[in-house]
């Protein structure tokens, strides 16, 4: 937040050196000691304005590129110009000095003012259109204010003040042009080359079509069942326990139908949309199933529409805690209830006594947790082994909290970690986040509760007519950075490319993405909008990888909202927060940019396909913030939009 709120105070600064600069030219013909104080007060802003954009620069060159390498020159050449002008000796009065005292001035003003727009338009990194677009407008406006003060004829003032406007509207054209054109993937080669009508097979296109990826990565053999699974997407009104009713959209119950199955079983997944208009799909959050599978409309498949079936066979892989959703028109159907939950138990099945699957979701004003709106409570014998599966699949990090008992965090987004016990700290979740959590049931209750709900939750009790008390918020929670011990070393094979990588301090391939937020054209309006890198989706340039490479991301937040990211297929092992390590390694597929931070994560590219990496606030994907991860030599037959009406956030 620290680095936010300096680039508030470089906004702030250049506003002040801006008033400062056009208040010195209005009074330069009158009061020329004010004058005096107005310069040096504007160019001390100026040097305050240096040093925090240095500062910034040092956190992450994102937080400050475009005023480095742009705005910040062009105020220094103009300040510099003006300043000189100013206090150079005056033997006898001159109107050719005046004007062009003037001008520095005007310029000046315009280049405080250009800073301002940079940072909140135009952003890091600046192009060179943008960079082009401010040196013209500065010496334009300085120009113009010299020739008007110069007393000359109009024409020459007119025509400069066309030239420079020409000169700027062309610059917007040429940029609208740009954000507007063929998306990303397409323009890169991994899109549609070809149309296709619904239902029609996809013409031929080069290289690997994402639909013959059907087989998943580090794949066991299929020595489990095959389950069924029957997903039917569905308008329903549910009754919450507290007599509230909710219309919801479902794949045919509350959080589920809920999938629990093991290590080598196959999911033979048959989605069924009965009425939803707005379209659907099914995404496995978090796991690293095949990139034909993934369930991403207008990426790996076309949204299923009203009476349309899509059937997949998913090959569990790897134990732990997930969940799916839709990713169709998600910042709409996920909300309002298209999800389920999935447990992937090991081969040889539950490892504890009980075994609970705690989902957080919010309602219209109404948070469930499970599939309750209210406080429900489940005898649990003393001494028993309770595993309490928290799934965040909201907008927004969710609290929780496990009050009456000291427990271990055993698992985070479906990867095994261990904690020391721990008493009285909450555990916070990002959007789409899970916690695996192990206690051992004691002689008197434990809530299981969430802070956006204080009454609803989960007591387990020793006897049926214990008396439940009140949920407890502690004031400090689990940092997966710091609190995390020892386990088994990890011998998996993007383990030892990601160690190796870091202990040779070098990966095949790196990216810096920018995570800001700016007026931007969504799908051909204006809004304000999420940008990576100043885009918006589908014109954000992918990460492009081969299989087997390394690849470390630097995300720098320059917003003032937290942004769950959320790579597909993968889980990324964090590098660093602002500079610190974790203690242990920390594989995640959900975390938290909060706002002026910098995440460094790194992953293992061993799951070919196109895989979209977005945030997960899905208002935040609907508005721009989409990314993906694309594997050289892969396609896409389906397109963004088109006769499906794909919408994938």
């Amino acid at each position: 937040m620290l680095a936010v709120l300096m680039g508030l105070g470089y906004l702030a600064l250049a506003a002040a050196g801006a008033g400062c600069w056009a208040f010195a030219l209005a009074e330069s013909r009158r009061r020329q000691r004010l004058v005096g104080w107005l310069v040096a007060a504007a160019l001390a802003a100026l040097a305050v304005r240096g040093t925090l954009a240095w500062l910034l620069a040092q956190h992450a060159l994102g937080f400050a590129q475009e005023k480095l390498f742009v705005g910040l020159p062009l105020s220094v050449a103009a300040s510099a110009l003006a300043a000189a002008m100013w206090w150079m000796p005056r033997r006898t009065p001159s109107t050719r000095r005046d004007a062009i005292t003037g001008g520095s001035f005007a310029a000046a003003a315009a280049a405080a003012l250009t800073e301002i727009v940079l940072t909140v338009a135009v952003g890091a990194p600046v192009g060179p259109a943008a960079a082009v677009s401010s040196i013209v407008v500065v010496a334009g406006a300085g120009a113009v204010t010299a020739l008007a003060r110069g007393g000359t004829t109009r024409r020459p003032a007119i025509a400069a003040s066309a030239a420079s406007g020409l000169l700027v509207v062309g610059a917007v054209v040429v940029g609208f042009i740009g954000s507007t054109g063929a998306g990303a993937l397409q323009a890169g080669g991994f899109g549609p080359t070809v149309a296709h009508a619904p239902g029609e097979a996809p013409g031929a296109v080069p290289g690997t079509s994402i639909i013959e990826l059907t087989a998943a990565p580090t794949a066991p053999p299929r020595v489990g069942e095959t389950i069924p699974i029957e997903l039917a997407a569905q308008e329903q009104r549910i009754a919450l326990r507290s007599g509230a009713s909710v219309d919801a959209w479902t794949f045919g119950a509350l959080a589920g139908p809920a999938i629990v199955a093991r290590v080598g079983d196959t999911l033979a997944m048959r989605l069924t949309n009965v009425d939803v208009d707005a379209g659907a799909t099914v995404h496995w959050h978090g796991y690293p199933v095949a990139n034909a599978f993934d369930g991403v409309a207008g990426v790996t498949q076309d949204a299923v529409v009203p009476g349309a079936v899509f059937e997949a066979d998913v090959l569990m892989t790897q134990p732990g805690t997930y969940w799916y959703h839709t990713h169709q028109r998600g910042s709409e159907g996920v909300v309002r209830g298209l999800y389920g939950t999935l447990v992937v138990q090991p081969a040889g099945g539950q490892t504890e006594d009980v075994d609970l699957v705690l989902p957080v979701h919010s309602f219209s004003g109404h948070v469930v947790l499970g599939t309750s709106d209210e406080l429900e409570s489940r005898v649990v014998s003393t001494g028993d082994s309770v595993r309490v599966r928290l799934i965040n699949t909201d907008q927004a990090p969710q609290t929780f909290m496990v009050d009456g008992a000291p427990f271990r965090v055993v698992a985070l987004d479906g990867t095994a970690v261990a904690s020391d016990p721990i008493e009285r700290r909450s555990i916070v979740l990002a959007a789409g986040g899970r916690a695996d959590l192990v206690l051992e049931m004691p002689s008197t209750v434990v809530r299981v509760g969430v802070a956006t709900a204080r009454t609803a939750g989960l007591a387990l009790v020793p006897t049926a007519n214990a008396e439940i008390p009140d949920l407890a918020v502690p004031d400090d929670a689990f940092d997966p950075l710091r609190d995390l011990i020892p386990t088994k070393p990890d011998h998996s094979e993007a383990a030892r490319e990601i160690e190796a990588a870091i202990t040779a301090e070098r990966f095949d391939v790196e990216r810096s993405v920018v995570l800001d937020r700016q007026p931007r054209l969504v799908d051909g309006a204006p809004n304000y909008a999420y940008t990576v890198d100043g885009r918006v989706y589908p014109f954000i340039e992918p990460t492009v990888v081969d299989e087997g490479d390394t690849v470390r991301i630097r995300l720098v937040n320059r917003s003032f909202e937290t942004h769950p990211m959320h790579p597909h297929g993968h889980s990324v092992r964090v590098l660093s927060v602002d500079g610190r390590a974790p203690t242990q390694p920390l594989w995640l597929d959900t975390f938290d940019v909060g706002p002026g931070e910098v995440w460094e994560v790194a992953l293992y590219a061993d799951n070919p396909g196109i895989w979209m990496d977005h945030c997960h606030n899905l208002e935040h994907a609907a508005l721009g913030m989409v990314t993906h991860l694309a594997y050289r030599g892969i396609t896409t037959p389906f397109d963004h939009g088109g006769d499906m009406g794909n919408d994938p956030e």
